[in-house]
């Protein structure tokens, strides 16, 4: 079953951008989207849930947007629009072919697809107001969701098959 968030924004976390590692505390990020012209990143403090098996679609949405949201090279990441399921069964950490940081080995990794579009913005500077955002659809982003060694969970997706467009951020 594909679970759907509308007008609810999710980032992206480029592989040196873990922006999960991002630890701002609720009164820090609240403020975190003016100089961009844009709503804050997710807030999340408790990522632990669920603390055994496989999440269901409400906690599979909540860590995606806690796991992609954020700010990383002088840039808020965000994204609406968001749709993602899990496409099997979990599976067993394979240190040959899996490469997450910080990863739970002993807990399962679960598969997921979806899609989102998702804004990479910069902070407005008079010059690209309404345009201080790219976009990027991504229909068939897939990805993937585990555990941290510190009990959090991480699920991350995207798709290299893209459309990019210039537009104004997210409110």
């Amino acid at each position: 079953m594909k679970y759907a968030i509308g007008n609810l924004a999710f980032g992206f976390a480029f592989g040196a951008f873990a922006l999960s590692a991002f630890a701002l505390n609720a009164a820090a990020q609240s403020g975190i989207g003016t100089e961009y012209g844009a709503r804050p990143p997710a807030i999340c403090p408790d990522r632990t849930q669920p603390t055994e098996g496989a999440l269901n679609g409400e906690q599979l949405l909540f860590h995606l947007r806690c796991t992609m949201e954020g700010i990383g090279d002088g840039r808020l990441y965000l994204a609406e629009n968001m749709t993602a399921e899990i496409t099997g069964e979990g599976r067993a950490h394979d240190p040959q072919r899996d490469y997450f940081e910080n990863i739970d080995a002993s807990a399962l990794i679960y598969p997921i697809s979806g899609s989102l579009l998702r804004y990479n913005c910069h902070v407005l500077n008079g010059r690209n107001a309404g345009t201080s955002c790219e976009t990027f659809l991504e229909e068939d982003a897939t990805g993937a969701c585990f555990k941290e060694t510190n009990g959090n969970w991480v699920c991350r997706m995207s798709d290299l098959s893209q459309e990019r467009n210039l537009a104004p951020p997210p409110q």
